[in-house]
């Protein structure tokens, strides 16, 4: 459709040549489509409901549950509100400026940061949205969340939202549920929110704490400690000489590069493999070894990797 935007409906069928699309009329004639799209129907009006969806809570419900089972979601998930275009009389319709609709159905999206996929959908009605969670200790953007992230809590993913949801009680919350991290921006005057008074400066970090039990030397301790494990490198450096009961001989005692020579060729200049290159996938050959180690090496710089790196 936006490849060859309409005006109107009617003009699919236009036999105009500017706007002419023969496709539509090949599948089915104007009126026939006109006369079924007005007696569409999805549900039983004999029954009572004050669901204000009832009348596609069916369609919903089955795009719902066919967003969940055609895929499985990376480990990074977001959670934001979309505003969807729609200008005609219903009771629930919002007003929201900073969106580029403005005017329209308000719905709060569950998503997979990676791909984009959507996950899940409520559509925000009022106070009668379906929003399964009503936990006492979290307002209602905390229930919509929880709602939202229930088939995924406990399985190691990441969650990202902004300020409209981040709340400590929330954020505790789906810590005890083994979310592995919960990342977003956070209104000041949030229930629970520690005193942040202090206007920062570019370039400057602050640390607050809603739990009284632990300290900023601690977390920095324990930040200090997460960085170590995840970024630390794999180079053996030690400033006294290499025990050789902890290290294997290659880390240890005096090596140097020597010219190979092969006496079975009769090639002047002989060459071998290169040990390095070879175990990163790269076939490559050289004129020099180490005779300690009887093996081929580059001279730079996988001579100097190989007898300075536990894993290279």
């Amino acid at each position: 459709m936006s490849r060859n935007k309409k005006l109107g409906l009617r003009e699919y069928w236009s036999t105009d040549k500017l706007l002419r699309s023969d496709i539509f009329s090949e599948i089915m004639c104007r009126d026939r489509y006109l006369v079924l799209l007005k007696m569409l129907h999805f549900s039983d009006d004999n029954k009572n409901s004050s669901d204000r969806l009832q009348k596609i809570s069916s369609v919903s419900s089955r795009l719902q549950k066919s967003f969940k089972d055609l895929f499985y979601p990376f480990q990074n998930l977001c959670i934001d509100e979309s505003l969807l275009l729609y200008k005609g009389r219903l009771s629930f319709k919002q007003y929201i400026p900073a969106k580029r609709s403005r005017f329209g159905i308000k719905t709060y999206v569950l998503c997979d940061c990676k791909t984009g996929y959507v996950l899940d959908i409520i559509v925000y009605t009022g106070s009668e949205s379906h929003v399964t969670e009503n936990m006492e200790n979290i307002d209602k953007t905390g229930n919509i969340v929880l709602t939202l992230l229930k088939p995924y809590l406990g399985k190691g993913h990441s969650l990202y939202v902004d300020n409209y949801y981040s709340s400590p009680a929330l954020f505790n919350l789906l810590h005890r549920n083994v979310t592995v991290k919960r990342s977003g921006t956070v209104k000041r005057r949030r229930k629970g929110m520690p005193v942040m008074d202090r206007k920062l400066e570019k370039g400057e970090v602050d640390f607050r704490t809603s739990r009284k039990e632990i300290s900023i030397a601690t977390f920095h301790l324990e930040l200090i400690r997460q960085i170590f494990r995840k970024y630390h490198k794999n180079d053996v450096r030690q400033s006294g000489p290499k025990s050789a009961d902890k290290y294997p001989l290659r880390l240890t005692g005096r090596h140097f590069p020597a010219i190979y020579t092969n006496d079975k060729t009769k090639r002047k200049c002989a060459l071998r493999k290169c040990i390095v290159c070879t175990k990163n996938g790269v076939q490559r050959q050289s004129h020099y070894q180490c005779k300690t180690c009887d093996l081929g090496l580059c001279v730079y710089p996988c001579f100097q990797t190989y007898h300075t790196k536990l894993h290279y």
